[in-house]
């Protein structure tokens, strides 16, 4: 099945025909202005990345077990202490865990909408998915200076 777009934008419609094709291929040459980040989307491990996270919450749920436990039993050596010094440093990551929390759920519900934009499921890895865009990016300016250097050289001749 062949689709045809029959209409352009209106900003695109006041140039004329030759003038229309270049300004629209200068346009979209500059697509990877739009992409700044794939490069280190694509490198992205997200497995590490939840395995981290879930760790460093396991960590912070442990901490704060070992607090009430020092809380409960103030007879033990140390308890006073680990309990002051602990009990702040949980006051302040607490804010910071919360925070990572949402921030992996707006990174997860991103992802999903971007790959389902292009058609993939959110199971695909990041490394694979942005990887597919990296490497055009890279083919593109590859073919961009083999292009370039091919010119200059035909200028030279």
């Amino acid at each position: 099945m062949r689709y045809k777009v029959n209409r352009q934008p209106a900003y695109i419609i006041g140039i004329p025909g030759r003038d229309r094709r270049t300004y629209l291929f200068r346009r979209w040459t500059r697509f990877m202005e739009e992409l700044p980040h794939v490069p280190m989307a694509a490198k992205v491990a997200l497995a590490e990345l939840k395995s981290d996270v879930s760790e460093l919450q396991v960590g912070h749920r442990t901490l704060i077990k070992e607090i009430d436990h020092m809380i409960k039993n103030p007879h033990l050596k140390g308890a006073g202490t680990f309990k002051t010094e602990f009990n702040d440093f949980v006051k302040e990551i607490k804010g910071t865990m919360e925070d990572l929390e949402q921030l992996m759920g707006d990174m997860k519900k991103k992802y999903t909408l971007a790959t389902s934009h292009f058609a993939e499921t959110s199971s695909v890895e990041p490394e694979t998915f942005f990887g597919y865009f990296n490497n055009f990016i890279l083919q593109y300016n590859d073919a961009k200076d083999l292009l370039a250097k091919k010119n200059g050289t035909k200028k030279k001749n």
